[in-house]
Formats: C-alpha cells, structure tokens, sequence
C-alpha cells in the first residue's frame, strides 16, 4: 500500500490526476488491499494450537471420563465450530472462515479417532485418512479458501498413496511408486483441472485451480528428479512390469483427456500441453527403459520448463514465467559442471556462460515489454 501512495502522490504533484481523483482511488486501494498473510497465518496457527489444547485437555481425564461423556463432548465442540461456519459463510471475514474449517478439519479427524477408540473398531491410519477425505470433501467443494483446498489435496495423496502401499505390493517397488507419483496423479490433477476452473461456481474454480497447481508441481519436479538422480535400472517382476505399463497406458489416457479439455477452451493451449505432455512422457520412458542420457536430460529439461513457461505466461502469471526462465538457467549451469571434467574447461566454461547469464538478462530487462508481447503472440 505505501508503493502505491508514493506513485500516486507522484502522479498527483507532477498533475497527472486531481486531488479527488487521489483520493478516490487511495480509498478503492484501502479497501481492496490484499489482507497480511502473515498475521492471519499466524492467528490460524493459534486456532490449530487451541484445537490441540481441547484434545490434550480431554485426553489428560481421559480415564475418568465415561464413553458417552467424551462423545457428547466432542459432538459438542463440532457443533459449534459448524455454527460459526455456517454464521460467517457469507461474510467477508475469509481469513476467519478458513481458520474455522482447518480447526473443523483437525476435530474431524480426532473425532475419527475417538470413536474408534471407544467402539474398538481398529483399523489403519490411511483408512482414517480416507474417511477424513470422504467426509471432508463436500466442505471442500463449498468453500472458496485456498489453504483448506491444499489442506484437503495433500491429505487425499497421502492417504490414497498409502492405501496403494497397504494393499499392492508391487507399488512398494521403485519403479512403480514413481510411476504413480510423478506420473499417473499429475495426469489425473491435470484431466479435472480445467473442467473444473471453467465452472460457474466460485468455490469449484478455486478447487480446480488448487488441482492445476499440484498437476504442475507434480510434473516439474519429476522433470528435476529424472533430470539429476541418473537412469533408474528396470528389476521390477513380471507381474510388476505388468502394472507398471498399465500406468503409463493411464498416464496417456489422462494425459489425452486433458489435452481434449484444454483443446475446448483454447487451441493454442492445447498444443503446448501435447508438447509438454509428449516431451515428458518420452524422458519417463527413457529412464524406466535405460536409454537416458545427460545430454537427453537436459534436453527433456528444458523443453519441458520452455512449455511450462509458456503455459505460465498463457495464464498470466508473469513471476512463475520468470521462474521457469530462471530455472533454465541454472540447468544450462549445471550442465557445465556435468559436462566439462577439466578443471579449465570448467573455468572457461563458467566464464563464457557468466558473461551470456548477463547479456541475457541485461537484454531481457530493456527489452521486457517487447519480449513478453513476442511470446503472447507466438501462443
């Protein structure tokens, strides 16, 4: 806010706008500035430690507490964090409603816990986690806040991970957990992504968008991954293979669908998904297959952080563009150290691409304006 303030009463002093002007568009900003993250993060942290308090106070009676008791408790506390929720629903208190659905969703959890404990019905972690996600789902779908959404994502992969873990055993297999991590869900995130962004409810966009995010986190950092920890040896059984090409069949599946669902939006988007997409899919292949290369890693690499920088700059997100930019950088660096042994083609090396880090960048800041509409045209 003091940025702007300094730009407008620059703007107001050199005559570019009146003084009513000034102060109709300090007021607008006043009451549209973006909220401090920090303190509503650290008030949140305060409402989980509260929610943990509750539970360590039960839990040191817990003896002396009979089964209907702490039930009647803990339906209790549930029902009037629901009250709340349902009382701020519609206000633009967000960062309150946020704070009360992530406690709600720690005390479900508990809940799942206790009457566990009381009814005896045993059970493994992951299955609680299933049943947390289950549960929590529908509040998910109608809730526009952003933590809650990524809260409710990382608990659904952990949780149907684990199940996999639990109950295939080939998925305990290297090859096969890979597959699945850095392959099969980010395919998945990214086919109900766009469906979901181009709803007309608000709630169902901040999901799909929340979806989109963790599709493109899975898919760069499995690019980082195979790109730097080398060429995987296939030692998987034959029943394991089996599975392994059946998801890599899915990846393609869920990978066609998305291309499908872009292509409906936006044709330009499309082509660079089948690109991206292909160009990915080919270096997992490579590395499960053992024909990799440095020199195809970095390839592969920077191909798919060329798309994805595209793509960021498709959505207008201008730093995650620079990002990706930037992040190209570093691996044409990092490649010189990969490539050249010696100590004094190192050195020169490291000379040549400093002085072109420079020149490029010096060029990239005169020339932003110009470079950033070239692409937006190109796309």
């Amino acid at each position: 806010m003091n940025k702007i303030l300094k730009k407008l009463t620059l703007w107001r002093n050199a005559g570019l706008i009146s003084e009513t002007q000034f102060e109709s568009i300090r007021q607008y900003e006043e009451e549209h500035a973006p909220k401090n993250l920090a303190a509503y993060t650290v008030i949140t942290l305060g409402a989980i430690v509260i929610c943990l308090g509750i539970i360590s106070l039960i839990a040191s009676n817990w003896e002396h507490l009979g089964d209907s008791v702490k039930l009647l408790m803990d339906f209790a506390i549930l029902g009037t964090i629901s009250y709340f929720i349902f009382r701020y629903k519609e206000t633009d208190k967000k960062w309150l409603l946020e704070t009360l659905i992530v406690s709600y969703f720690i005390l479900i959890l508990a809940s799942i816990g206790l009457i566990s404990q009381v009814y005896n019905t045993g059970g493994k972690f992951y299955q609680a986690a299933m049943l947390w996600c289950t549960i929590t789902l529908p509040i998910v779908l109608h809730a526009t806040g952003k933590a809650t959404t990524h809260i409710w994502f990382v608990a659904a992969i952990f949780s149907l991970t684990s199940f996999l873990l639990e109950t295939v055993h080939s998925f305990r297999e290297e090859e096969i957990l890979l597959s699945w991590t850095y392959s099969v869900l980010p395919a998945f995130l990214l086919a109900i992504s766009f469906p979901m962004r181009n709803s007309k409810i608000e709630s169902l966009q901040v999901f799909g968008r929340t979806s989109l995010f963790w599709a493109v986190f899975g898919f760069l950092t499995g690019s980082i991954f195979f790109s730097f920890m080398g060429v995987l040896k296939m030692r998987t059984s034959i029943g394991a293979r089996e599975l392994l090409q059946s998801l890599l069949f899915i990846s393609l599946i869920l990978s066609g669908i998305s291309v499908y669902f872009s292509y409906l939006q936006n044709k330009k988007l499309s082509i660079l998904l089948v690109i991206g997409l292909g160009t990915y899919l080919f270096m997992f292949s490579s590395h499960l297959f053992g024909f990799s290369s440095q020199f195809l890693d970095v390839f592969f690499f920077i191909a798919i952080w060329f798309v994805a920088g595209f793509l960021f700059h498709l959505l207008e997100s201008k730093r995650l563009f620079e990002f990706a930019i930037v992040s190209i950088g570093i691996r044409f660096l990092v490649a010189y150290f990969q490539l050249f042994t010696s100590l004094i083609f190192t050195a020169f090396g490291l000379i040549f691409s400093g002085i072109l880090i420079i020149v490029v960048c010096v060029l990239y800041i005169k020339n932003r304006d110009k470079i950033t509409n070239f692409i937006g045209e190109l796309i």
